[in-house]
């Protein structure tokens, strides 16, 4: 992951997301699905950058946390209602469904997201 894009560093950004959801290393590492918590140790220790696959488990787990604070530490941390069900809406995640079935597919997008996101950013600003 490029760091010059960075706002905060990738330890900061996990700080900063456990304190906003209120979870610890390992509550947190359980929600997401893994079966110990040093993946998101490793990055709070600075030996790890925030992967893709990352990224992915937390959006599919909580759709209101910002993608952009997760890729480059831009605020906000979480998103509004209106904002969440965009991104949700953008990134195939079915919000308010208990159980819902994700699939590999149902990210194809994310793999993209940057791209998407910089060109409504742009039209954005055009108007």
């Amino acid at each position: 992951m490029k760091t010059e894009n960075k706002i905060i560093t990738d330890s900061e950004i996990i700080k900063q997301l456990l304190e906003t959801l209120r979870y610890s290393a390992l509550a947190f590492a359980t929600e997401l699905g893994y079966k110990s918590h040093s993946t998101i140790d490793h990055i709070l220790k600075g030996r790890n950058n925030i992967s893709d696959d990352l990224i992915e488990r937390i959006i599919k787990k909580f759709p209101e946390v910002h993608y952009w604070f997760l890729k480059r530490g831009q605020a906000p941390v979480l998103l509004n209602e209106k904002l969440k069900n965009n991104q949700a809406e953008l990134l195939g995640v079915k919000v308010g469904v208990e159980n819902p079935d994700y699939s590999l597919e149902t990210f194809a997008t994310l793999k993209n997201i940057e791209k998407i996101l910089l060109k409504i950013v742009t039209i954005l600003e055009i108007k």
